[in-house]
């Protein structure tokens, strides 16, 4: 195919994982993101580098294959492609979308190619910057992630399901770190507030289709989190436009 330059913006980030691991929220973040075309939700991975969770899992060791596309001289294979479209592909079967549809299918692929382009501008962006993880900040967020899945014995358990070695999780830590420096130093990302009006508001007009809701006191931390969410989700979409217009984004592939 004769290459493209891609320059639209992505409904999210995501790391790939291993096409025989199912995604549960101790490796993935999930977020809520449409499938153009149709309008539907799909709920896809948004990258642990981006907005926290425990998305370390999300590696597999590639071989040489077709490049897909170019991000800063970073290049994303094929097969990372097709792992992050059959991660895609699971959350839309989770939610009653025919992944088989030609209108959906296209959709997911685009949407898969898109992730892997933004991680890769967020990472690439980082190391330009400068940013750096110190092998103190590894061992904590290594040790913090053995506390979160419950033990050692359980991240290696964990590890081995996706062909990750521990060389490369804290490799996957330290890309966490830098990413996560690199939004917090570029962004108002750490200054969100959610008031206690958007909260009543929210859970007034969620009550009036849901009466069976618990009481606001009990529901509010769970709006303040989800609003929260967005209003980040928000500000890190802004970011990677903004970084995606300073860039080299070149896609080998048709869209």
């Amino acid at each position: 195919m004769e290459p493209t330059q891609e320059n639209n913006t992505g409904e999210g980030v995501v790391p790939t994982t291993s096409t025989t691991t199912t995604p549960t929220p101790e490796t993935v973040g999930v977020v809520a993101a449409p499938v153009k075309g149709k309008g539907l939700p799909i709920a896809i991975a948004i990258a642990v580098l981006l907005l926290g969770g425990a998305g370390y899992f999300a590696y597999t060791k590639y071989g040489v294959s077709d490049t897909v596309a170019i991000v800063n001289g970073k290049k994303i294979y094929q097969k990372e492609l097709q792992e992050s479209i059959t991660l895609i592909q699971q959350a839309a079967v989770a939610q009653g979308i025919d992944p088989a549809d030609e209108t959906a299918k296209k959709e997911i692929q685009n949407q898969a190619l898109s992730v892997l382009v933004n991680n890769a501008l967020i990472i690439t962006g980082a190391e330009k910057a400068g940013f750096t993880a110190s092998a103190e900040d590894i061992q904590m967020k290594y040790d913090e992630l053995v506390s979160q899945v419950g033990n050692a014995e359980e991240l290696a358990k964990r590890m081995a399901e996706v062909g990750l070695t521990e060389e490369k999780l804290r490799q996957n830590i330290a890309d966490r770190i830098v990413a996560d420096k690199f939004i917090e130093a570029q962004t108002a990302v750490e200054e969100i507030t959610v008031t206690d009006e958007e909260i009543a508001t929210i859970y007034k007009t969620a009550s009036e289709t849901n009466p069976s809701l618990p009481p606001l006191e009990e529901a509010k931390p769970l709006i303040e989190n989800e609003v929260r969410t967005q209003k980040q989700q928000a500000i890190v979409a802004e970011f990677i436009e903004k970084i995606r217009g300073e860039s080299e984004v070149e896609i080998k592939i048709a869209q």
